[in-house]
């Protein structure tokens, strides 16, 4: 397998990268970032003006080694430049609305109320329609040629898990 040092990976919400980041850190001995910890000072309510989070963004991705995570768009060019492999979680949209309903029923987070998680699992059926998140994720990955792993179901997903450790 190719070098794994720095690892980005991408996927619609609800689609399980946090998940899928939190076991290869573990895996790999290498520190995790989640996107929603940059963008926001308090997850999902007060965000962080730009420049301050180009400047945590751009403090982590000079380091040897990171794994981060998530869906967001125009700011994170430089962690496709930067990473070793991009894995982007593209799954059946099915399983994410699934794995939001489960957010919804555990109350994972504080908005994970029913019109938040139906706006969401509307978001993901759209994601692989063209929306502007697939287009840029597309557009990085062909821009940048990045080492991509596509993992478009969830026995992929768990081949890529067996062959890491």
């Amino acid at each position: 397998m190719k070098k794994m040092d720095k690892i980005y990976i991408i996927g619609t919400m609800g689609s399980g990268k946090t998940t899928l980041s939190n076991k290869i850190s573990e895996i790999l001995d290498i520190k995790h970032y989640s996107l929603d910890n940059i963008y926001y000072i308090k997850k999902y309510d007060k965000k962080r003006k730009e420049s301050a989070r180009k400047k945590k963004l751009t403090e982590i991705i000079k380091k040897k080694k990171w794994i981060i995570d998530g869906v967001f768009n125009n700011w994170t060019e430089d962690v496709f430049k930067k990473a070793d492999l991009v894995i982007w979680l593209d799954l059946n949209p099915h399983y994410i609305i699934k794995n939001l309903f489960k957010r919804f029923l555990k109350k994972e987070d504080e908005k994970a109320n029913f019109k938040n998680i139906k706006s969401a699992m509307k978001y993901a059926i759209n994601y692989r329609k063209g929306s502007k998140k697939f287009i840029y994720h597309k557009s990085m990955i062909d821009k940048h040629k990045v080492n991509l792993i596509h993992i478009k179901t969830k026995r992929e997903l768990n081949k890529f898990l067996k062959k890491i450790k």
